[in-house]
């Protein structure tokens, strides 16, 4: 049985875990996303003590994590290339991932589908997430699931090629 909970410290090894079979992956895939030491345990606290991590878990076992952010991300305030779908409110997915030996099997789709409900219920228009320019998985995940690419973001305004991400979103049909 599959189960979204917001995270606690007592999760916060089992998340750190699910963070460093992400960063490899993304080594092996020669991505130098998560590469810096970040994301890490600290960040991760910051996303328990602020009410934003989220663990999936499937009979009692955590497999996957991200962060769900209901203020408004900064990083967001300037998009270069394009423009968002929408003007309003929006909820924040960032350090979504899944366990080495759980990828594959749909969990990354379950905690997207538990956003996409999450901020229905709290009457927000739209997920906005972004994602490394190189890392092609995720690009065709979120397409997959009805995001849009909609412009470049630089992490922290800082306009280079390593702080350069594709900014996504997906806004709630109405009615």
């Amino acid at each position: 049985m599959i189960e979204i909970k917001k995270a606690s410290f007592e999760n916060i090894e089992n998340i750190i875990e699910i963070i460093n079979d992400a960063k490899s992956f993304l080594k092996s895939q020669g991505l130098d996303q998560w590469q810096q030491g970040y994301p890490n345990e600290s960040s991760i606290r910051n996303d328990i003590i602020n009410n934003n991590s989220y663990v999936l878990l499937d009979n009692g076992v955590i497999n996957a994590t991200a962060a769900i952010i209901f203020d408004n991300d900064p990083n967001y305030s300037t998009i270069y290339n394009g423009k968002w779908l929408s003007s309003n409110n929006y909820v924040t997915i960032h350090r979504i991932a899944t366990k080495a030996d759980s990828r594959n099997k749909g969990y990354a789709k379950e905690i997207i589908e538990f956003a996409k409900n999450l901020i229905k219920s709290k009457n927000i228009e739209s997920i906005r997430v972004d994602t490394h320019t190189k890392n092609i998985p995720m690009q065709k995940f979120l397409e997959k699931n009805g995001f849009k690419a909609c412009g470049i973001i630089y992490l922290n305004n800082e306009i280079n090629e390593v702080n350069k991400r594709i900014a996504y979103e997906y806004v709630i049909k109405k009615g």
